[in-house]
């Protein structure tokens, strides 16, 4: 039996939400019927990067896509040399380039995976005209659109495109069968048993609006209301939240516990509240993983309600 061959492509393989999601299906899928491939801007070592090649997926470098000659030589020429019979996008309005040039390199399948329900603001005309010209590109070239959320679908292209027969709203899967085996030990969790805490995973970065859950726990603490806040992640945004925890002077009381592989068990393990502020999310799989792990969830309106389950 010859092997689907699949190429997906996304920035990198660091740890966030779709990433996990794409790898853990990845990890489910009959490595005798399919093979997963992935094309980033970086192929970084990381927990994930580390799963894929070891389960037999390859991972391919070809620098910033929006090198946009550089870019599509190198893509073209993937697709020529992998004889991929599907191209998967998960660069929201950027994916409209990749299934237009894999159209013209006549993969039969593309597939643009919408994860974000960012509408986004033009700075000036020609930005508003290119991401019009992008979403035109995916609607037009794209043998499936999947959205993980409603919200997502209208973020793209308003309440039509739902009505498109080739479009999916499917959100990202949980393996819930972790939240059920045995508490494993946990390193580097200096947390008292019983300290109250506020508890958010993900990548650092300003859509999360970590600023704003440092600022909550600070008017939480001076009331005594909590103890600790934990911080799972890492990403450009740390280090300035590493500074605004000193200058607040709460640093003694705000746990940075970076890329984990072990986040079912430490959100079993605490004791608090998850918060979830984000300014947009196409989903929010992180405010699901808590809610598996028994921990009640605060989340923003800019959160999709199907989140809550």
């Amino acid at each position: 039996m010859n092997k689907k061959k699949i190429l997906h492509i996304m920035p990198s393989l660091e740890i966030g939400g779709v990433e996990k999601g794409i790898v853990d299906a990845f990890l489910k899928m009959d490595s005798a019927r399919y093979q997963f491939d992935f094309l980033v801007e970086r192929d970084l070592d990381t927990p994930l990067s580390q799963m894929v090649k070891h389960h037999g997926g390859n991972i391919y470098e070809v620098g910033k896509f929006k090198t946009l000659p550089v870019f599509a030589f190198k893509f073209l020429k993937r697709l020529a040399q992998g004889k991929y019979d599907a191209v998967h996008a998960h660069t929201y309005f950027f994916s409209g380039c990749i299934v237009m040039l894999a159209f013209l390199a006549r993969v039969g399948v593309r597939v643009s995976h919408i994860h974000s329900n960012r509408r986004g603001e033009f700075s000036c005309f020609l930005s508003g005209f290119y991401r019009l010209f992008l979403k035109f590109l995916i609607k037009h070239f794209s043998t499936k659109i999947v959205a993980v959320s409603s919200a997502a679908a209208n973020a793209l292209a308003g309440d039509k495109i739902l009505q498109k027969p080739e479009l999916y709203v499917q959100p990202m899967g949980v393996d819930f069968s972790v939240y059920e085996q045995p508490l494993k030990p946990i390193s580097g969790l200096a947390i008292e048993d019983n300290s109250r805490c506020l508890i958010h995973l993900g990548r650092f970065s300003k859509e999360k609006n970590h600023s704003f859950i440092l600022k909550l726990f600070v008017s939480l603490k001076e009331r005594g209301q909590v103890d600790k806040l934990v911080l799972i992640g890492d990403g450009a945004e740390k280090a300035r939240i590493v500074a605004l925890c000193e200058e607040f002077k709460v640093e003694e009381d705000v746990v940075f516990l970076g890329i984990r592989t072990d986040c079912a068990d430490i959100l079993r393990t605490l004791n608090g509240v998850f918060v979830f502020p984000s300014h947009f999310e196409g989903f929010g799989l992180a405010a699901v993983e808590a809610q598996a792990a028994g921990l009640p969830v605060l989340a923003s309106d800019n959160v999709p309600r199907s989140v809550s389950v």
